[in-house]
């Protein structure tokens, strides 16, 4: 699959959704149109950033925010990635989080921290988005029509979810950045384009083709010193890596990263991607119109960011799993949204000469760039953040000091893991990879439970029975099943808490 329209309409809540926004959006364009006034994206700016806020504040926990804050814990208690617990990413983006995390309180409120710590994040990469914009558009640059365009996917991209998406994407802006002073006549911009795309490969390597932006950046300027530009961005990606690669030496884990991050993953890519219709199509016209004025004003600055926004939707055609949300394209929607903000969607308008049709297409329009926003809002009423902090703030409660047995997104956080087995994305691979199986085990699971006694044990995981899993699942053999359940009964309750059930050991009751 290629396209959707942003949110499937296979429920008729959504359809709902669409078309209340829609008419709204419609009788709001006739109101203004009969009174000779301009139509403005503002107010659907406005709207869908306040639905991103109400979004971040009740949204239920995401197994990447949960991940990522315990695997930094865990590096902060000593513990060392691929050695120590399983990962199949680059462990840089725990470690900036490390000191951020040690000096954090044990509690739930780190969540919403860290979704404020993202916002500001998101405000950093919108700024630097519409900075290069400026300078490809100049004058024709348009910044509701900007912001238009991010806000509408906001949710859709989880762009207040902490991800390292959110660091790579801001070191390649500020690679795109750089790229458009390298055709000019100093050296200096081609070595700052080489760390900035180092470093934001050091967190992700998503958009792995943008590692030619800076290449051809320099083949589009004169033929003085073309070769020490390619040496100097050269340069500045091997200097823009050395961080990543010393913590790597230094931890003794680089042939470990090198495995799992390379071997493993190249396993699991797939061909893959959802675009939203509408911003790919409004994306495409704006690429359309680089294109124009790169030929016609001879503008390398408008080239180079075409030439990104065709790099990255290239590389967004293939990701690490099979998924059907947006928050892996984070960057192209940047991208996206410069292309497309030079558009002068009044004035496309403003050649429909009947008013009614005119308000019938602001409300299409505008119903369509709302209803991803109030459809994915519309998914926390029942699952929410209240309900996830209180279970998590139990499970906190219980686990102090202690460990557990339990699967992510509804983890204690700030509690080592009895088993190297944590993570959902893990418990699945383990099921359908037999290198994740054998490294789950490395340590004999039904030992380390009997043995280090966790507070909690996860009792039922998504419905199912979760140690029969683990035997389905050949984590676990049938006398080792036997011997858990067994032991669960003996020292452990059943107790509900939220969306899940768990083994709590009675003595902690």
């Amino acid at each position: 699959m290629l396209f959707e329209l942003g949110v499937r309409f296979g429920s008729s809540i959504n359809l709902f959704f669409f078309v209340v926004c829609a008419a709204i959006c419609g009788l709001w364009a006739y109101a203004r149109l009969r009174k000779n006034a301009s139509l403005s994206a503002a107010p659907l700016v406005a709207i869908n950033l306040g639905i991103l806020l109400i979004w971040a504040l009740i949204a239920q926990l995401d197994h990447d925010e949960a991940v990522h804050l315990h695997l930094a814990w865990l590096m902060s208690q000593g513990q060392i990635p691929f050695k120590d617990f399983w990962q199949h990413h680059s462990p840089f983006f725990w470690i900036l989080l490390e000191p951020a995390v040690r000096h954090s309180p044990a509690t739930a409120a780190v969540f919403p921290i860290s979704r404020l710590a993202q916002g500001v994040i998101f405000a950093a990469n919108a700024s630097l988005g519409w900075q290069i914009a400026r300078r490809a558009w100049g004058r024709q640059a348009g910044v509701s029509i900007y912001l238009l365009a991010l806000s509408s996917v906001a949710i859709f991209a989880r762009f207040l979810c902490l991800r390292p998406d959110s660091l790579m994407s801001l070191f390649l802006l500020a690679t795109v950045w750089f790229c458009l002073d390298i055709p000019g006549k100093r050296i200096t911009p081609s070595f700052l384009a080489g760390i900035a795309f180092a470093l934001a490969a050091s967190f992700m390597i998503k958009q792995y083709l943008l590692f030619f932006l800076p290449l051809f950046a320099v083949f589009l300027g004169g033929t003085e010193d073309r070769w020490k530009k390619v040496a100097a961005y050269i340069c500045g990606v091997c200097a823009g890596i050395v961080p990543l690669v010393s913590i790597l030496v230094s931890r003794g884990i680089l042939r470990e990263f090198f495995f799992w991050v390379f071997g493993f993953n190249r396993q699991i890519v797939v061909f893959q991607v959802v675009f939203p219709l509408l911003i790919a199509a409004a994306g495409g016209w704006g690429a359309y119109l680089l294109w124009q004025r790169s030929r016609s004003r001879r503008d390398h600055q408008s080239l180079i960011v075409l030439l990104a926004f065709c790099l990255s939707t290239v590389s967004s055609l293939t990701t690490t799993s099979t998924v059907n949300t947006g928050y892996y394209l984070s960057f192209w929607f940047f991208m996206c949204a410069i292309a497309v903000c030079a558009m002068d969607v009044p004035a496309y308008m403003e050649r429909v000469k009947s008013r009614s049709a005119r308000a019938l297409l602001a409300g299409i329009l505008g119903g369509a760039l709302l209803i991803p926003n109030a459809a994915y809002l519309w998914t926390c009423h029942k699952d929410n953040y209240f309900q996830d902090e209180r279970t998590i703030a139990r499970l906190m409660q219980y686990c102090a000091g202690d460990s557990c047995l339990v699967i992510m997104p509804l983890h204690p956080i700030f509690a080592r893991d009895t088993t190297r087995l944590y993570s959902a994305w893990q418990y699945y691979f383990a099921g359908n990879f037999k290198i994740v199986r054998d490294d789950v085990v490395r340590q004999d699971l039904v030992t380390q439970v009997l043995e280090r006694r966790p507070a909690v044990v996860q009792c039922r995981y998504q419905h199912k029975d979760f140690l029969l899993e683990l035997y389905q699942k050949k984590l676990i053999s049938a006398s080792g099943y036997k011997r858990l359940v067994g032991f669960m009964l003996e020292h452990y309750t059943r107790k509900p808490l939220g969306r899940q059930i768990y083994y709590v050991r009675t003595d902690l009751l």
